[in-house]
């Protein structure tokens, strides 16, 4: 079950993990590549619902430098 912030809908890793069917050091690998958008809040990493539908889109995301 996603998070909700501000009318936004909030993943966590493990979550996405299952939903995707993909381990969480995927969902990782993913982010530190920059494929997947997240920010850390508390200690935790989060991807917002409009950034997983960017990813699952295959729109390539290039973090900044």
């Amino acid at each position: 079950m996603p998070i909700e912030i501000a009318n936004m809908k909030l993943y966590g890793v493990n979550e996405l993990a299952q939903q995707l069917r993909i381990t969480g050091y995927s969902v990782r690998a993913y982010i530190r590549a920059g494929k997947l958008k997240a920010q850390k809040i508390g200690g935790k990493w989060y991807v917002a619902e409009e950034n997983l539908q960017a990813f699952l889109r295959g729109d390539n995301y290039q973090p900044a430098r």
